[in-house]
């Protein structure tokens, strides 16, 4: 079980630092090629990061289990 948690929390510590270049990334004003390029990050490395950054904010969002349907209702828009 050890093994288990040092992974886990050795995941969430790479998700906090993946969070902020994704962030750094998108406020840059750059494409993300160019960023990637410039930071002398692989571009699949950053892609596999962003969508696992993504992936932890929904399921913090719509935790797992639950219908996004009864979390988020349609936008009634006026005539």
């Amino acid at each position: 079980m050890e093994g288990i948690k040092l992974n886990e929390a050795k995941h969430e510590s790479y998700l906090q630092l993946w969070r902020g270049r994704v962030m750094e990334c998108r406020n840059s004003g750059k494409p993300i090629a160019v960023w990637c390029e410039e930071q002398g990050i692989n571009i699949k490395t950053y892609y596999y990061w962003q969508k696992q950054v993504w992936d932890k904010t929904a399921n913090t969002i719509i935790p797992n289990g639950q219908s996004s349907s009864s979390q988020v209702r349609p936008v009634q828009l006026r005539e």
